[in-house]
């Protein structure tokens, strides 16, 4: 339910009033699916950020090290 409401409107990028009239709901409905959808999204993203362990590597010690200054300026 979530996925077709979140690719017609960030994926193909149709208002929600457009939405409603392709999904024969209104736009309150609409902005209901989106947010629950989203919400959706973030508790599966956090989930799987607290799967992974952090990556350290010389590599992007060495990164970090040489742009960091290029970056702060």
């Amino acid at each position: 339910m979530y996925r077709g409401t979140l690719t017609l409107k960030y994926v193909q990028g149709f208002s929600n009033k457009e939405i409603a009239g392709m999904l024969g709901i209104s736009e309150a409905n609409v902005r209901k699916r989106l947010l629950a959808g989203i919400v959706a999204v973030l508790i599966l993203l956090s989930a799987t950020a607290m799967a992974v362990p952090p990556v350290r590597s010389k590599i992007f010690e060495f990164v970090h090290e040489v742009y960091e200054p290029y970056v702060l300026g």
